[in-house]
């Protein structure tokens, strides 16, 4: 058994706090039998994100972990790929300052209407 991950995708715009990223996994199998493998990929960037694509059913192990169960033929290969899409709802560089606006703006200084 042999296996390749590789990242075929990265975008992200952080001022609307959102990445995506997609990975190709390539599992080799060089038995002479059929074999059912697990891929488990951890998602670690942020803690809410959605699979927006993927090519094989996957399982949700826990909040940062997926898991695919693939069947690969004897002397065989199979290629799972995935995209992953990432999103913050808390604000970068402000979130430990509650005095602060997401302007950068005391809230003392900020005018009312």
């Amino acid at each position: 058994m042999t296996g390749e991950r590789s990242r075929t995708e990265f975008r992200s715009d952080y001022n609307a706090r959102w990445i995506d990223e997609s990975f190709e996994i390539k599992v080799r199998n060089h038995k002479t039998e059929p074999v059912e493998v697990r891929i488990v990929e951890h998602l670690y960037r942020w803690t809410s994100w959605d699979i927006v694509k993927n090519s094989d059913p996957f399982k949700k192990s826990d909040a940062q972990t997926i898991e695919f169960l693939v069947q690969i033929p004897r002397d065989g290969e199979k290629t799972v790929n995935y995209k992953v899409h990432y999103s913050c709802s808390w604000e970068i560089g402000f979130a430990a300052n509650p005095k602060r606006n997401s302007a950068n703006t005391p809230v003392s200084a900020r005018r009312s209407n």
